[in-house]
Order: C-alpha cells, then sequence, then structure tokens
C-alpha cells in the first residue's frame, strides 16, 4: 500500500486504505508512530478528494482525533457525519466515543445504541456499551455485554485475532476492577493464547501480577512490552512496579524515562498524556504543583469524573483541601462506580472534616472492588 500510495499520492482511496491500515497495526502492535503515519494519510486523501465527497477520510480523520485525544473534534466530525443524508453506522460509533471521553455519557448511549440498531447487532457496539455499563457499576450487565461480544467475534473471520483478544481483555478488566483476580487471569491466559505477543494482554498481566504482589513476573512482563513498543506509561508502571518491589535505582530509571517521554510528546503538541501526568506528578514522582498544572490543562480538553478526580488528588496532595473537596463534588455527581475515584474522595472529605461522608464513600469503594487500593496502573 505504500508503494502504491507513493506512486500517486492523489490516490484517496488508497490513502484511506492505507490510514485504516495504520490505525488497526496501532491498535494491535500499541506503537505510536502507526497513529502518526495514519493521520498523514488521511491529511493526503482530503487534499486530493474534498471532505463532502469523501466521508471515508472524514471518519478516519474522526478516529486519528480520538487517537490523539482531540475529542471535542472527534465530536464534531461525528455530528457533521451522522446529519448527513445517509449516515453510516461508523459515524455513531464515532460520536459516541467521543461523547463518551467528554463525559457526555446519555449522548454516548444514543449514538452507540443507534449504531446497533442500523447493524443490527454488532460485537464492537456490544463491547463499547460495556464501558457504560462498567462506569455505572452494573458489572453484571457489562460481563453479559462481553460475553455475547466475545461470541458473536468468535463466530467471524478476521485477518488478524486483534478484534477477539481485545474483547477478551476487557472481559478480563471488568474481573479485575471488580476484585475477581482468578477470573481476570482466566480472560489474559485466553487472549494471549490467541495472540501470545498482544502487548495489551501482556500489559493488563502485569498489572495483576503487581496487584498479587508477584513483582519479579510483573516487572519483567511491563518491561519487555515497554521495550518493545516505547509507550511512556508503560515506562511509568515499569517504574511504579520497581518502586513498589524496593528496587529504587531501577525505579528512578523508569521514572525518568517516562517524565521524558511525557513532556517530549506534550512539546511537540500531543497532549494525550494530560491526564498521565497529572497522576505521575500526584503518584508516582510527587510533585504536587505539576500534578495540579496538569491536571488543569486536562480538565480543559474534557469535564468528565476521571478529570475533575484527578485535579482532587493533586490539589489534595497539594495541601488545598478545600479545593480538593470542590473538585471531588464534581467528580462524585457523575456516579461513577470507580473505587479509585471513591477512595479519593472519600479521603479527600475525612481531611476536610467531613468524616461520616468520608467513611462511606471508602465502604463504597471497598463494596465495588475489595482489592481496590492493591498495585494498578494509572490508564
Amino acid at each position: 500500500m505504500e508503494q502504491r500510495v507513493a506512486a500517486d499520492p492523489d490516490d484517496f482511496v488508497a490513502q484511506n486504505r492505507l490510514a485504516a491500515l495504520c490505525l488497526q497495526w496501532a491498535r494491535e502492535s500499541g506503537e505510536l508512530h502507526w497513529l502518526d503515519r495514519a493521520e498523514k494519510a488521511v491529511a493526503a486523501s482530503l487534499r486530493a478528494f474534498p471532505e463532502d465527497s469523501n466521508p471515508e477520510a472524514s471518519l478516519l480523520q474522526g478516529s486519528c482525533d480520538l487517537a490523539f485525544h482531540r475529542f471535542k473534534a472527534a465530536k464534531a466530525t461525528g455530528l457533521r457525519l451522522t446529519e448527513a443524508q445517509h449516515p453510516k453506522p461508523g459515524a455513531y460509533l464515532l460520536l459516541g466515543d467521543a461523547t463518551f471521553e467528554l463525559g457526555e455519557l446519555d449522548r454516548a448511549e444514543a449514538a452507540w445504541n443507534e449504531a446497533g440498531r442500523l447493524l443490527e447487532g454488532n460485537f464492537s457496539v456490544l463491547g463499547r456499551q460495556s464501558r457504560l455499563a462498567l462506569f455505572r457499576g452494573q458489572f453484571e450487565q457489562a460481563r453479559k455485554l462481553l460475553d455475547d461480544a466475545i461470541v458473536m467475534a468468535s463466530e467471524r473471520l478476521f485477518t488478524s485475532p486483534e478484534p477477539l483478544t481485545w474483547l477478551m481483555v476487557q472481559r478480563g478488566a471488568v474481573e479485575f476492577k471488580s476484585g475477581e483476580w482468578a477470573a481476570a487471569e482466566g480472560f489474559y491466559q485466553a487472549a494471549l493464547k490467541l495472540e501470545p505477543a498482544y502487548w495489551s494482554a501482556r500489559d493488563h498481566l502485569a498489572e495483576l501480577r503487581a496487584s498479587q504482589g508477584r513483582w519479579d513476573e510483573a516487572l519483567e512482563l511491563v518491561e519487555n512490552v515497554a521495550e518493545s513498543i516505547g509507550r511512556p506509561e508503560l515506562f511509568q508502571a515499569a517504574g511504579d512496579i520497581a518502586a513498589a518491589a524496593g528496587r529504587d535505582t531501577l525505579a528512578q530509571k523508569w521514572m525518568d524515562r517516562a517524565e521524558r517521554a511525557y513532556l517530549g510528546a506534550i512539546e511537540k503538541g500531543d497532549e494525550r498524556w494530560l491526564h498521565h501526568l497529572a497522576g505521575f506528578y500526584s503518584d508516582s514522582r510527587e510533585k504536587p504543583e505539576e500534578a495540579v498544572r496538569w491536571a488543569r490543562r486536562d480538565l480543559g480538553q474534557r469535564s468528565t469524573a476521571a478529570s475533575h478526580d484527578a485535579l482532587a488528588w493533586a490539589l489534595f496532595k497539594a495541601g488545598d483541601v478545600a479545593g480538593a473537596n470542590e473538585s471531588a463534588t464534581h467528580a462524585l455527581a457523575w456516579e461513577a462506580a470507580d473505587p479509585h475515584l471513591l477512595y479519593h474522595a472519600g479521603l479527600i472529605r475525612i481531611a476536610g472534616h467531613q468524616i461520616a461522608e468520608g467513611r462511606a464513600l471508602l465502604a463504597r469503594a471497598a463494596a465495588v472492588n475489595p482489592h481496590g487500593q492493591a498495585f494498578h496502573f494509572h490508564r
């Protein structure tokens, strides 16, 4: 495909195909450079053929915007494409994905439901709907949706096992987030049986091993993945595991790499890592003022439970209990069944002398996931 577009850069069909392949390779490998290549192909396609006559390129541009966390741009594209005369299901998937990331949950649900209606049931729709169920603490519903999606995907023939392995990892993540570690491992291992080198399955298995206190296994897993694909959040995960295992020199090395990678990407205009940096400076390399700065920038991108929680926790670490309580109130308004959010809010409420509410929030966090305060990756 590269040869074809090199021979004729104005072949917009080939450019679109190349962009789609690069997005697929980015999902499969975890290697971020494929996203850059996808965006270049989309830009070439749109130069060759304008957006009004090239909706496929617009949809691919929306997918690139999502991957780069340009959620408002992705939402605008989704709205434009769904308002076309004969909108395709992919337009509703894009709109749902973007609005979910922006915290517009009802709009996301409606868009995904419409995509499901047009597709008459589809594993990718069910996978998305499970995310909403999980956010709301509807664990049984999330399990059922993913189980149904896995059955559907198992009956399809793909050029790559990635769609099915991705669903297996998501299914395992539901179990991990509800404290069912043995069940989580079963799904992660099933994903690795399908695709032994699948980076996301190895990443999640490393998180599980660290939660179990199996530090050497966790560190070996995450270091191998981090070295092979070079993602900054994996550098941070390796540093966190090394620190928890008492290997301070190794932890420092990985934290240095994570910090350089995060800041280097942002200096180049890549703002995917704002939320990660807020957590990094709150918990991994504690610089509370920096955590607050990055959390505020993250909140400027999207007003969600997670972004308000990140700011609340950063303010708490910086000693601003009143500001932390205000942000925690915003985070709690989403009624997310997130044990980390609830735990943060509980500690913040107690620090603000709202003892009864704080204890109730800590109890809720433990009810969602009894292992919720065990080791976990910052995702």
